[in-house]
């Protein structure tokens, strides 16, 4: 009921509504290290408070059943009935009811750590006495599993996220959703989506999600190199039998010598994310993509590309002829997504070329274009 009030070092297993500071200003609040299952709503900020920090918390339904596994008060409780009460009827209850973090009337708020888990909403920034929030800048503050969109904007503006993560395991198409009624603009500095739910892009009705980085005016060509990069990410290969692609001088190029699959040394991927926010989410459907390529050995590259009405869409098979060239093949789409929705395991890429050679192949760059 004041500033400066301060939250430490406390865990909540079972609360209503959990913190409490929007009914008064509590300017220059502190909120640290908190764990607790909110069966409602989390933390709510507003009031008039200006000024305040929220760092290492998690809201999360684990926090619900533990650490006394025996929780509910059933006869004969077992691990079997523990897990069975959990991810079906806990989980389904915190991904449809329970709202983690609340914005109302506030202003010039940090955090660090502000996690969530298996909630309905991650975050939510409403209007509160004709309010909204201002100046919102959270660092680190990932959300796995929500139930509808992680971060719903209904008011506000000047809302900024650093380095986010999501991961979209059970819940909706979208991790970002604005109202009809929201005009301010909320920066993502550094997004990562992951998970089996396709289609991360935002739902934008009112306002503006910027996804940076921008592309500078005028860029009609994204590449990447062993060299350089600019506007596309060469992520690394999972289950490789080394952890680098090796980096050579071949025939006067320099290039990536891919490294196999740890089981099967006869295949290696190349995982492409598109980094530039106006080539992503469809906003540029045709484009043409070439790969400059050693035409070494005896095999096969089988491209894939996440597409508006296919998440992993195969594009072409590029047979190697063992020529001893290099060879650049290029192919145009007309319905790249570029949601990085490719929903492998361990994927979720905008792009992706699986090789099956004899001999490892060896790229010297991955490029996208347009007219």
């Amino acid at each position: 009921m004041g500033h400066n009030t301060y939250i430490r070092y406390v865990t909540i297993k079972r609360g209503w509504d959990l913190i409490d500071m929007a009914s008064h200003d509590c300017s220059g609040f502190s909120i640290s290290g908190l764990w607790a299952a909110p069966l409602n709503r989390g933390i709510y900020v507003g009031g008039g408070t200006r000024s305040g920090r929220m760092e290492k918390i998690i809201q999360t339904m684990g926090a619900f059943g533990y650490p006394d596994r025996k929780t509910p008060d059933v006869p004969n409780w077992t691990r079997e009935l523990q897990r069975e009460w959990t991810w079906n009827h806990a989980n389904d209850y915190f991904s449809q009811n329970v709202k983690g973090y609340l914005f109302g009337d506030v202003k010039d708020v940090q955090g660090f750590g502000v996690i969530s888990f298996r909630l309905k909403h991650h975050m939510m920034f409403q209007s509160q006495n004709g309010r909204g929030p201002e100046n919102i800048e959270l660092f680190l503050s990932p959300s796995e599993g929500t139930g509808a969109a992680s971060s719903y904007f209904a008011a506000g503006d000047g809302i900024r996220f650093y380095g986010m993560a999501c991961a979209t395991t059970v819940g909706p198409e979208t991790i970002f959703e604005t109202a009809d009624e929201f005009h301010g603009n909320v920066d993502v500095y550094g997004l990562m989506t992951w998970g089996i739910k396709p289609r991360v892009r935002p739902l934008v009705k009112g306002g503006s999600i910027n996804i940076h980085p921008k592309a500078p005016a005028g860029t009609t060509a994204l590449f990447v190199t062993p060299e350089t990069s600019s506007g596309l990410i060469k992520r690394a290969n999972y289950f490789k039998t080394n952890p680098q692609d090796t980096i050579s001088t071949i025939k006067g190029k320099k290039c990536w010598t891919l490294s196999p699959h740890e089981k099967n040394p006869k295949v290696s991927f190349l995982d492409i994310h598109v980094d530039y926010d106006q080539w992503r989410f469809g906003r540029i459907p045709r484009v043409k993509i070439s790969l400059e390529y050693l035409d070494e050995g005896e095999g096969s590259i089988e491209v894939i590309y996440d597409a508006k009405d296919d998440t992993e869409k195969k594009l072409d098979t590029i047979m190697l002829s063992g020529s001893g060239a290099w060879k650049t093949w290029t192919r145009e789409v007309d319905d790249a997504m570029f949601a990085r929705s490719i929903a492998r395991p361990y994927r979720n890429d905008d792009l992706i070329f699986v090789t099956r050679t004899n001999k490892p192949l060896s790229v010297a760059r991955v490029a996208l274009s347009k007219e």
